[in-house]
């Protein structure tokens, strides 16, 4: 998981990996459901492409470990798949297990939600203000416009917890993101809140 995202479940060593594998894809797909990460890939289509391949797939069919797979006939497969290039081919394995997230953000998103609460619309608004106005302050409604949320919901559902936190201010002028959020997450953000002078911008505020 940690390298490409990908939690590979089918063909796994039964005795020492395989339930493991399926422990893993289950934890995978509920905390990405509850943290809001996408689930970049779903399932697995392996290709066999002599008798020998087949045949391996086909006993790997009569065991437990195939619950939920099958195998295609290239017709069959062709008819799923149009794209998909099945003339020197003998069959076409299809699993439901596999899954795969975009691990860079993944982990971050994990951290994010359970340590701090934050969840993927949090960072938006936060990296918004950031990225897109210097830190602020931005108005409530160019802030709802640049985060594609709705300015009412911006205001009663995110801003309390990141108000409460420390991570967002409001002034007069607008909201501004504090350097508590900018120095615990400069780095994700790709610059250092130590290049702003001091006193010129509201990073540097809180």
């Amino acid at each position: 998981m940690r390298n490409f995202g990908l939690v590979t479940v089918t063909g796994q060593d039964r005795e020492g990996v395989w339930r493991r594998a399926r422990r893993s894809r289950e934890v995978w797909q509920e905390v990405a459901t509850q943290a809001g990460i996408p689930i970049v890939n779903r399932g697995l289509w392996l290709a066999a492409r002599r008798p020998e391949s087949a045949a391996l797939l086909e006993a790997f069919l009569r065991s437990d470990m195939a619950d939920g797979c099958s195998l295609l006939t290239p017709a069959a497969a062709r008819q799923r798949c149009p794209h998909l290039c099945t003339s020197d081919l003998e069959a076409v394995f299809l699993s439901p297990h596999e899954l795969r997230v975009e691990s860079r953000e993944a982990i971050r998103d994990c951290l994010f939600r359970y340590c701090r609460g934050i969840d993927r619309a949090d960072r938006e608004i936060l990296r918004s203000i950031c990225e897109k106005f210097g830190g602020g302050p931005v108005g409530l409604a160019t802030l709802a416009v640049a985060v594609g949320e709705e300015r009412d919901t911006i205001e009663d559902v995110y801003e309390p917890f990141l108000l409460q936190q420390g991570f967002l201010g409001r002034t007069p002028r607008g909201r501004i993101a504090f350097s508590k959020w900018l120095t615990e997450h400069a780095s994700s953000l790709g610059r250092s809140t130590s290049a702003s002078r001091p006193g010129s911008s509201p990073w540097s505020r809180g």
